[in-house]
């Protein structure tokens, strides 16, 4: 949420882009709902990941102009990192349009943007002094989203709202958080991710084996005969109900190598 400096200025409420995988109606039904909401900014497209395809771009415009159309400041998201070729193109159909300001996700997006488009610098973007931030200024950038984690107190040395940083055109840099809150569906220490999830399963009462390697996995009266092997070179074996194969990108190692599966399908590994 923005707001001026002054305590009576109502907040400006900006919805940011869906960072979850919803699927095509559910993103509609979404955006239909905050047409008719208080949300005064809603920023649109897809910021994760160029394989989530539920809408395309023409979708995506069709819906800055219908909210648009509601009194609603629409801004189209450029991806977060710019991968591959088809990210390229994507973003110079962003650059095309001339409806919309787009919120540019790294410096290479901001490059290719700069001087095409109203630009808004997104908070993957390294900006943590004035300086850098009347540098972007300069590429065209009119509105900054700070990264989350910057104090109110260095955003305001960063961009004072009675000394703002200034467009070539002398336009003030709007950032002007006054206030702000955090909301998060939950917390983990994802360094530790791997480590809390077993601590957390021994409390429940698993057994937690380190440095076992599961070497062979058989169907069993129902169930599964499961084959593990110690570092010492200990083999024992287990019945379970059931398997989960939480490998990673080595899932399809487990499928072929350990359980001796002989299916045709083959497992597709995406980032993100």
């Amino acid at each position: 949420m923005t707001a001026s400096a002054h305590p009576d200025t109502r907040l400006a409420l900006t919805v940011g882009p869906v960072l979850y995988h919803w699927t095509r109606a559910t993103l509609l039904q979404f955006y239909a709902d905050l047409a008719d909401s208080p949300a005064d900014c809603i920023v649109l497209g897809e910021a994760v990941c160029a394989r989530r395809r539920e809408l395309r771009l023409d979708d995506w415009l069709a819906l800055g102009r219908d909210l648009a159309a509601a009194g609603k400041e629409v801004v189209l998201v450029a991806q977060t990192l710019i991968e591959t070729e088809a990210d390229l193109r994507l973003l110079e159909r962003q650059g095309q349009q001339a409806s919309f300001s787009v919120e540019a996700g790294d410096a290479s997006a901001l490059h290719l943007l700069a001087g095409r488009v109203p630009l808004v610098l997104g908070p993957h973007i390294n900006i943590y002094s004035r300086a850098a931030l009347q540098e972007h200024a300069d590429l065209g950038a009119e509105r900054w989203v700070a990264p989350v984690e910057l104090p109110l107190d260095a955003l305001a040395l960063v961009n004072p709202p009675d000394d703002p940083v200034c467009t070539p055109e002398g336009r003030p840099i709007r950032s002007g958080y006054a206030r702000a809150f955090e909301y998060s569906d939950c917390w983990v220490d994802d360094a530790r991710l791997v480590s809390l999830n077993a601590l957390d399963a021994a409390e429940r009462g698993a057994t937690v084996m380190t440095r076992t390697a599961a070497t062979a996995a058989r169907r069993a009266d129902g169930g599964w005969e499961v084959e593990f092997t110690s570092a010492a070179g200990a083999v024992f074996r287990v019945k379970a109900r059931a398997i989960a194969n939480a490998a990673g990108p080595w899932v399809e190692n487990v499928i072929n190598g350990v359980a001796g599966s002989n299916s045709p399908r083959r497992v597709r590994l995406v980032k993100g």
